[in-house]
């Protein structure tokens, strides 16, 4: 946590989800990146931003040019978001991230 709380540009997102009003934890920072009820919802790799949103959603922010697609290599298009564009709110899209993971099902997560 002390290596991700070290640049600037996460520390925002990391407080946003980190306690909810009652001080109790709404989500952790795992070792790839934030959870909510066990399911990842946002990692940090490479100086930036990845979030897990619907495929659908995916594509129109990589159309507008606020991201690209996360490829984890094997040649497909998953719901994973690298966001690119320096004018992109994290905490926006880390917020869309946290509710689409938690309103929806394990099964329909994968991808």
């Amino acid at each position: 946590m002390r290596a991700f709380r070290s640049d600037p540009k996460l520390v925002a997102v990391i407080d946003a989800f980190g306690a909810d009003t009652k001080g109790k934890r709404s989500a952790k920072l795992g070792l790839h990146g934030l959870t909510a009820k066990g399911k990842l919802f946002a990692r940090f790799t490479q100086g930036t931003l990845v979030v897990k949103l619907p495929k659908e959603r995916v594509a129109a922010l990589v159309a507008a040019r606020i991201g690209e697609h996360c490829d984890p290599g094997r040649g497909r298009l998953t719901n994973w978001l690298k966001v690119t564009s320096p004018k992109a709110s994290w905490i926006d899209l880390a917020k869309e991230s946290h509710d689409f993971v938690q309103n929806t099902s394990r099964s329909d997560l994968r991808g």
